[in-house]
């Protein structure tokens, strides 16, 4: 589908209105009668074409998570999680998030993203680690998250939609045991028009992502493991109302690995015995 940047939208519009009034004038006056069969066609084509064409073709774009102004990490929080995997399980093309549909359901607006769709949502599960505290330095993690995208798609005919749907397995990866497995989803629907508007299908995608990624890293299931190292496979897991003793001593062992600094060392100490 042929992509048509703004410089060229208006060129052609301009140009286009003319040829419509030429078809449907006489020395500069319009026709009162006579209209040529011929002429009345052309004349609807152009209009049709002047009126679709701001949004024909394919848009760019990328999608981005957004911190919270101030994001508040768990309690005793360690930044011990990574992203291990993120795969596109979607039957879209790789880059493709959103679709405007004409009057018959056909696409002829397409919004797909700069880079491969599973690329940009594992950058997007980073920032949301990092905001929270949660992730780890390269190769020092002990909790891999493993994503499976299997909805993340937007859609525009009489109103504007956008669906998310993570996959998400925790891996102990000291042992490969899967702690848990979550799906998160969520989903919009809001007023749209036909008139395409990339800007709000853009906003509606990216909300959706958005809000999934939050469910996702929020999940007390995440936030008890991210307080404290996990144990070998089989046994118990150490979790937030786990002794403080505990959690004092997988702190105390990122210390001494250096995975952590004396400042977030001694900040993460006060937090824990806060809870006291």
């Amino acid at each position: 589908m042929p992509v048509f940047g703004d410089a060229g939208h208006q060129r052609l519009r301009p140009f286009l209105l003319f040829k419509m009034r030429h078809l449907l004038s006489s020395n500069g006056r319009p026709v009162r009668s006579g209209l040529s069969v011929q002429s009345g066609i052309g004349a609807l084509v152009l209009s049709a074409v002047a009126i679709c064409l701001p949004g024909c073709g394919t848009t760019p774009t990328d999608l981005t998570y957004r911190p919270a102004a101030q994001t508040i990490a768990a309690t005793g929080a360690i930044p011990m999680v990574e992203i291990s995997t993120v795969t596109d399980a979607r039957k879209n093309p790789s880059n493709k998030i959103g679709t405007v549909r004409g009057g018959y359901g056909n696409p002829f607006w397409i919004l797909e993203t700069k880079t491969p769709v599973n690329d940009m949502v594992r950058q997007a599960f980073i920032e949301g680690l990092k905001s929270r505290g949660l992730l780890a330095k390269t190769d020092v993690a002990y909790i891999g998250l493993v994503v499976s995208i299997e909805r993340l798609d937007s859609n525009q005919l009489m109103r504007r939609e956008g669906h998310t749907r993570f996959n998400v397995k925790a891996i102990d990866k000291s042992t490969g045991q899967q702690l848990y497995s979550q799906v998160y989803e969520d989903n919009r629907v809001e007023d749209g028009s036909f008139v395409s508007q990339v800007d709000g299908l853009r906003k509606i995608i990216n909300d959706s992502m958005q809000a999934a990624i939050d469910q996702a890293l929020d999940d007390p299931k995440l936030t008890a493991l991210s307080v404290s190292r996990p144990q070998s496979a089989g046994a118990p897991l150490v979790t937030m109302g786990s002794s403080v003793e505990a959690r004092l001593a997988t702190l105390k062992d990122l210390r001494e690995r250096n995975l952590v600094s004396q400042k977030e060392y001694e900040d993460r100490r006060r937090k824990i015995l806060e809870d006291l």
